[in-house]
């Protein structure tokens, strides 16, 4: 008899302190739920362009450069880079530039993206090519994808950068 009653305390401690863990995680799990609403950018900001521009001069400066053509291509763009503006994606034809409009149609597809939350930024400036960039919302940030900085390549996701 001497077992029982002190095996009974040992129960009722060990059932407070499961209700204690259960109600400290139904807290935090409240707390999960509520997500913050991030403001899509402005391609304009300072910051934003800062950022930009730097993630492209660095690909640039960095990318070897074998023709002479393509070295004056190379210093070409790093001349014409100024900033960037918006662009409406409601009005954004394919024809425009493939490559975005392929990157704008993966991100919806693939990944789930909304029109609405992607943002789409074009080089200022009257450029034959532009460079584009797509802004989409990333886990707190957005990821931008630079598109145009590199006419030789298929992919867009290998130059990117997180915002801010």
């Amino acid at each position: 008899m001497l077992l029982k009653k002190s095996s009974l305390p040992v129960v009722l401690l060990f059932s407070c302190s499961v209700l204690a863990q259960e109600q400290a995680f139904d807290s935090s799990f409240d707390a999960l739920g509520k997500a913050e609403i991030i403001q899509k950018p402005s391609c304009n900001t300072p910051l934003f362009e800062q950022k930009a521009l730097h993630s492209i001069k660095t690909f640039l400066e960095e990318k070897p450069v074998f023709t002479t053509i393509n070295q004056r291509k190379k210093a070409l763009k790093l001349k014409k880079l100024n900033g960037f503006e918006n662009v409406d994606i409601a009005h954004f034809s394919p024809e425009t530039d493939y490559m975005t409009a392929n990157a704008l149609i993966e991100l919806q597809i693939n990944q789930h993206v909304e029109q609405k939350d992607i943002l789409l930024c074009r080089q200022k400036g009257d450029i034959q090519k532009p460079i584009y960039i797509i802004l989409y919302p990333y886990m707190d940030n957005f990821k931008a994808y630079i598109i145009g900085a590199d006419e030789n390549s298929g992919r867009y996701d290998h130059l990117s950068f997180i915002y801010p």
